[in-house]
């Protein structure tokens, strides 16, 4: 514990220590600004000693002689000019005892960790380091509240807001206060707004004497402030003043904005290009610029998505800018679809039709089938369209077949077991004991690994199944027409070996008590939320949230292994029934053994796409393992995974022992993106963004609000009536109730164990291959994907109809 220390001892280079909210109070207190009297003490991650307990009571008999107090946090972090943490952490009002000010000292300190406080850290790419904790006098207010010296509306006038009596209750928005709008230079009124008299009982002498406060204030700290204030005895206090976070937003979101429509003209050059978030929001829904990157690296010609094709019978492009089809907009990933194209089939005269894309609307895309035009701009090329023609009849089919051939024995049978033995042999591995050198060079090994050989496998099998789908639908839409999908549900529930599945089976197990935790997080520790981000936890280094869905399943009522088995009885009858209606079909019973070898294979190989990625997520783990240690040594947490491969490696060799500036400056780059990249996330974006419509950026998407009927695609077909959940992260559905539908606009495999307790599932994005289609299939949970604007129509409570057979969601009363 560092202090206890009066409030006007305080010098800003103690900010590191006991935060700004600490400091800023002991400036205003220097200022003689009128501040209550008070004292703060710190601490890092220890909790308070019995001698620490004694030296607060004992500052607090001595400097305060025992009076009432107020016990606010200061954490390092808190009340800056990039996010003020409002609300997040813990404050305990009118404390009278010793033991009841030591139990307010701890109630702070454990808010810090508390998992809406992290949550908000997460999303405003924001830190906290050590944890001040305030005791001040406490004020007995007759009237109280906020001072915005500039409002945010960028109006320019001061807004004052004004309850009886404490004010804690219009800071948690339990009040309404009313409100008063002054000039800046003249304090003459603009305008008001009563409630319940409370300003008449204030009056305007008093209002202005708390706006020279807190202009006041503003002049000493240099920039428009956030005020709380008191009013007792005929005079104001000041209990806490802080920038003004959301000044500036709108500003900053639009210069953004600019940044990335300039950006974007350039990638498109002087082509129509298309990008969407189709097959990239599951997988990576707010990555982290090294996330990102993984997938560039991925994609180059000698990637492990470049090796895979071409081990496929492909000619990848080698121009490293056709294969860059990754493209990060606002900080969420897109995908250059006409760059895809140009990558796969380099030899072919074409370009990716751009008119089937709506502007507005979301897209439904196959990217086995992208609509493809000529392009005049390589005419040449339709010279080799001949040995194109031949390539694509013979060739490509004789290499997949080939590849598929062993594909699934070499993976589950020889390379799976090596990898899952080297994992663990790295886990082993005391990083701690390593020099910054070796360390950076094992981030350099680790990454290489992973783009290059793991995401070979877990392109290979893409190529598998998507191939193999291909060629089982062909046969099912001439068997069953418009039924095909529902009935490729039916055949691909409940398979073996499905990642994702059987960690929902063994979460299952662990609630029953058939399963340890431990054992459960030994063989899929390495999963985070989400799995490919290495910014993000891994359950291994945080179960808290594995016990919370362990929590959430045991609740629940229901029973997934014995639906599973249930699940197993479905397929086999489907499995019957296709090939009765095989054997019936005048044209294509002679191909029965032939369509039932391909479901066979699809049976396999569409788990497998899973099974590869679990494989990845090791090697994610184990990247993120080296990433902490550098961050450790440089103070810094997980910001690393904010920089590039090459960034990183450049931080940790340079680290704080052999040359500190070299580290800090990019640590100091790292907390500046993630801080950018957290406001640009709040800009909207449509799910295709096309190179002549840049303005889309930003633009809210078109919604009916009295829309009652919305359609999508079919992934599980069913029919359920329940209340409505809309969600827009995993930490908002960790209490979903049984039956509830589930509505979100994507979800990636982390995800899924949330849908053993859902009532259905309702994405806004996605195809009939994402995960969370994969995975509603094979738990029979009735599921539609690809429903434009649902988050935005659909509210929590509504009382809705998921008639997943006809891929429509009917809204059947407001909640």
């Amino acid at each position: 514990m560092r202090g206890p220390i009066p409030l006007g001892e305080l010098t800003p280079d103690d900010e590191i220590h006991f935060g700004a909210k600490a400091t800023c109070l002991g400036r205003m207190v220097d200022a003689e600004l009128p501040v209550p009297d008070g004292f703060v003490v710190s601490f890092l991650d220890e909790e308070p000693t019995e001698a620490d307990g004694q030296a607060i009571i004992r500052a607090w008999r001595e400097w305060l002689a025992g009076a009432p107090v107020a016990v606010r946090s200061s954490a390092v972090g808190e009340d800056g000019g990039g996010a003020s943490f409002a609300g997040q952490h813990e404050t305990v009002l009118d404390v009278t005892k010793g033991e009841s000010l030591l139990a307010a000292v701890r109630a702070c300190l454990r808010s810090r960790s508390a998992r809406g406080a992290a949550v908000y850290r997460e999303r405003l790419g924001a830190e906290v380091g050590a944890m001040g904790v305030v005791v001040q006098r406490m004020v007995p207010a007759e009237f109280a509240g906020v001072c915005f010296t500039r409002a945010p509306d960028s109006t320019g006038a001061l807004v004052l807001e004004v309850v009886s009596g404490l004010g804690e209750a219009l800071v948690a928005g339990q009040a309404r206060p009313g409100r008063v709008v002054l000039g800046r230079d003249d304090l003459a009124p603009r305008g008001s707004e009563e409630a319940g008299g409370v300003l008449a009982a204030f009056g305007p002498d008093a209002v202005r004497a708390v706006a020279r406060r807190a202009l006041a204030a503003e002049a000493l700290f240099g920039t428009p402030q956030d005020v709380e204030w008191a009013w007792v005895d005929g005079s104001c206090r000041l209990l806490q003043a802080r920038p003004i976070t959301a000044t500036d937003r709108g500003s900053e979101r639009e210069r953004i904005r600019r940044e990335e429509i300039l950006r974007l003209e350039g990638v498109a050059g002087d082509r129509l290009a298309v990008w969407t978030d189709f097959s990239m929001a599951d997988m990576l829904p707010a990555p982290t610029p090294m996330a990102v990157e993984f997938f560039h690296r991925a994609v180059r010609h000698d990637g492990g998505v470049g090796r895979a094709f071409r081990r496929s019978g492909f000619l990848y492009a080698r121009n490293r800018e056709a294969t860059r089809f990754v493209e990060e907009v606002c900080g969420r990933c897109y995908m250059d679809l006409g760059r895809f194209l140009r990558a796969v089939i380099p030899e072919l005269p074409v370009d990716l039709d751009p008119r089937v894309y709506e502007r507005d609307a979301g897209v439904d895309l196959d990217l086995g089938a992208l609509p493809v035009r000529f392009d005049g701009r390589r005419p040449w090329r339709i010279f080799l369209l001949p040995l194109t023609l031949a390539r694509a009849a013979i060739w490509i089919p004789l290499r997949f077949l080939a590849m598929r051939r062993t594909l699934h024995r070499r993976f589950r049978h020889e390379a799976l077991p090596t990898l899952q033995e080297e994992a663990a042999q790295e886990r082993a591995v005391d990083l701690g004991a390593l020099t910054g050198e070796e360390l950076a060079d094992r981030l350099s090994r680790l990454v290489e690994r992973l783009t290059d050989e793991l995401f070979t496998w877990h392109q290979l099998s893409d190529v598998a199944a998507l191939g193999t789908r291909t060629l089982l639908m062909t046969a099912l839409h001439a068997l069953y027409g418009s039924r095909a999908g529902e009935v490729e549900a039916e055949l691909t529930t409940a398979l073996d070996g499905n990642f994702n599945t059987d960690t929902n089976l063994d979460l299952a197990r662990v609630a029953a008590g058939e399963l340890e935790m431990e054992e459960f997080l030994d063989r899929y520790g390495q999963r985070g939320f989400p799995d490919w981000d290495p910014g993000a936890a891994r359950w291994r280094e945080d179960a808290s949230r594995v016990e919370r869905m362990v929590a959430l399943v045991a609740e629940s009522g229901t029973d997934p292994l014995a639906a599973q088995r249930q699940r197993r009885e479905l397929r086999r009858q489907a499995e019957q029934r296709l090939d009765r209606d095989l054997r019936r079909h005048v044209w294509l019973w002679p191909l029965r053994r032939r369509v039932l070898g391909e479901l066979a294979r699809f049976q396999r190989y569409s788990p497998l796409r899973e099974a590869t990625q679990g494989a990845c997520y090791l090697w994610v783990e184990l990247i993120r393992r080296v990433l902490l240690e550098g961050g450790r040594r440089l103070g810094a947490g997980d910001v690393l995974t904010w920089l590039t491969v090459e960034q990183a490696v450049e931080a940790i060799r340079g680290g704080r022992a052999e040359n500190g500036d070299v580290g800090r400056h990019w640590v100091d780059r790292a907390r500046a993106t993630r801080r950018r990249q957290a406001l640009a996330r709040t800009i909207p974006l449509p799910h295709a963004l096309r190179s002549d419509d840049l303005e889309a950026i930003g633009r809210p998407p078109p919604i009916d609000p009295e829309a009652r009927e919305l359609r999508g695609t079919l992934v599980c077909g069913g029919t359920v009536r329940g209340r409505a959940r809309v969600v827009a992260a995993l930490d908002e559905a960790a209490d979903l109730e049984p039956g509830e539908i589930l509505i979100t606009r994507s979800t990636d495999p982390a995800w899924t164990p949330l849908f053993m307790v859902a009532g259905g599932l309702v994405l806004e994005q996605g195809g009939t291959l994402s995960h969370g289609a994969i995975v509603a299939r094979e738990l029979g949970l009735p599921a539609v994907v690809n429903v434009d604007g649902a988050t935005g129509i659909v509210r929590s409570g509504d009382r809705v109809l998921l008639d997943a057979d006809r891929g429509v969601l009917v809204i059947l009363d407001r909640d």
